[in-house]
């Protein structure tokens, strides 16, 4: 049975990498010029961290180094290089200095309209060549998948056992 699972997982991730490449193609990504004149476009990293900071609202450095499972320093980069290009902001805490808040700015609210249109616009299609009746069932065991991440997400990580 594990192995019947495992080889579905495979499947799952190939197809998954698929998409992606389909809904992200190259052309999508956003570019720019930043406050030095200079033309840049949007890394998949980047455009990660915009969503997250999009969805949040308004994020501390140290969480958006968690939810994107990279160091603080790293997430610091990212956000420095963000704000560059005019499309975050950052400012200290009121209630505690150490903490940097991040936000969106409405040049990085474009840039997420961008992609998000390409990215609509491409699952538009793949859905019509799927047909009505298999995106109804796409849809539905998408809906389930989301279903158990969202629990996931709502239930606190159990704490770390401490052996003495």
């Amino acid at each position: 049975m594990a192995d019947k699972q495992y080889e579905q997982a495979r499947f799952l991730f190939e197809t998954m990498h698929l998409l992606r490449q389909r809904l992200m193609p190259k052309q999508s990504a956003p570019s720019f010029t930043d406050e030095r004149g200079k033309i840049v476009e949007l890394t998949m990293s980047q455009l990660n961290a915009l969503c997250v900071i999009r969805t949040k609202g308004q994020v501390t450095i140290k969480s958006l180094a968690s939810i994107l499972q990279v160091s603080s320093p790293s997430a610091s980069t990212m956000v420095d290089r963000l704000v560059e290009m005019g499309l975050l902001s950052r400012e200290h805490s009121r209630e505690d200095r150490r903490e940097v808040l991040v936000q969106v700015m409405p040049k990085g609210q474009e840039a997420m309209a961008q992609v998000e249109d390409a990215v609509l616009v491409s699952f538009v299609e793949l859905l019509n060549e799927m047909g009505p009746e298999w995106a109804e069932q796409w849809c539905a065991v998408t809906g389930r998948i989301r279903e158990i991440l969202d629990a996931e997400m709502s239930t606190p990580a159990p704490a770390p056992s401490v052996t003495q």
